[in-house]
């Protein structure tokens, strides 16, 4: 038998989180279908390169993904340790996203699903670069050569501004407080300062061509200026809700969302390419059963916050039946990293260099 409906929520003061956050079922269902596709971003980035690499192999070895430069400075032990850490942590994650959507807290669902994803991506990054260390284990492998920029925290950026640029829609906005619009501002800027402080150490890289450096110096500059007249824009709105101030940010947001869809564009040339590790056919099958454990991970994140969004629309048996089943299958996924990870730790003798 169906439970009632979720009612609407004003969420108490939080650190992290606007003191005014006004919640709405429908709120959250766009929050899980954002959550799935910044963990899908992830996977296609990390994950599924490894299977669409362009890169020829030698003869007898197989490519393997470039390694998350987001993370090039980690250790295997540190990629471990955040393993370890962030499955406990999504367990407690799933069992308090139960508990709250039993309640209808829709503050303590928010805060999970927000939990939730944050960790089945470290899981994602940290699984990867695992995978990495561990095929490269066997020192007849070639390691990767980092591209120009980090193509991965690019592309991250560019998928956080445009997720924020979409909350102007007008079924969104008109329920919008001053403080989310705040959070929106602070979005905005922490992303483009990745793509401007990217650009400007490849400005400064003196093995480009000087047309390359130069046309990197102009993408700061382009960011900075489009990003300063849609910041104003955003201060004009956050002071007075109105249709025109909405209006002034979908207009002076267009050139920022092409200035940043143009910087990720330029990065993915190919004389700005890193070079993609060379793997045994050894390392290749043990890097393969890591990033296929993570993948799993990944899939059922993806159906649990699915299903989150089924139950806050309907809570009937047969979603909550589904919920029971996508916790047990994040659970086995889980199992089966760890699993992974203990059947290819490289040996500490052989484990590669970070540089």
């Amino acid at each position: 038998m169906a439970t009632p409906p979720f009612p609407t929520e004003v969420l108490p003061t939080s650190p992290s989180l606007p003191s005014d956050l006004f919640l709405t079922p429908e709120l959250i269902n766009r929050t899980c279908r954002d959550s799935c596709d910044r963990i899908q971003l992830v996977a296609d980035l990390l994950l599924l390169q490894s299977k669409s690499n362009t890169y020829q192999p030698v003869a007898g070895q197989k490519p393997a993904a470039l390694e998350p430069i987001s993370q090039g400075n980690e250790s295997y032990s540190k990629s471990r340790d955040a393993i370890v850490a962030n499955t406990k942590g999504l367990a407690i994650s799933i069992k308090d996203l139960t508990q709250n959507l039993h309640k209808h807290s829709l503050g303590g669902i928010y805060r999970t699903v927000e939990s939730m994803t944050e960790q089945a991506i470290v899981l994602t990054e940290a699984a990867t670069h695992a995978a990495y260390f561990t095929a490269l284990a066997d020192r007849r492998c070639q390691p990767a050569r980092p591209s120009v920029v980090d193509r991965y925290s690019f592309e991250r950026a560019k998928q956080a501004i445009h997720m924020s640029y979409d909350m102007f829609k007008p079924d969104y906005i008109n329920s919008m407080t001053r403080s989310q619009v705040l959070q929106i501002s602070k979005t905005f800027a922490n992303n483009i300062a990745v793509l401007t402080h990217g650009c400007k150490n490849a400005s400064e890289n003196q093995s480009l061509k000087e047309t390359d450096r130069s046309q990197f110096a102009n993408l700061v500059v382009c960011l900075q200026g489009t990003t300063s007249s849609f910041l104003s824009s955003l201060k004009l709105f956050a002071a007075h809700h109105s249709e025109d101030n909405r209006k002034r940010c979908l207009i002076f947001g267009k050139p920022l969302l092409a200035a940043v869809d143009s910087t990720v564009e330029f990065s993915y040339f190919r004389q700005f390419a890193g070079r993609a590790a060379v793997l045994t056919e050894r390392g290749y099958e043990s890097q393969t059963e890591i990033l296929g454990a993570a993948m799993a991970i990944v899939g059922s994140s993806i159906q649990l916050l699915e299903t989150t969004g089924d139950i806050l629309n309907e809570a009937d048996s047969e979603n909550w039946q589904k919920m029971v089943n996508c916790c047990k299958a994040v659970a086995d996924a889980t199992k089966l990293l760890s699993g992974s990870m203990r059947m290819h730790t490289p040996l500490p003798s052989r484990r590669p260099s970070v540089n």
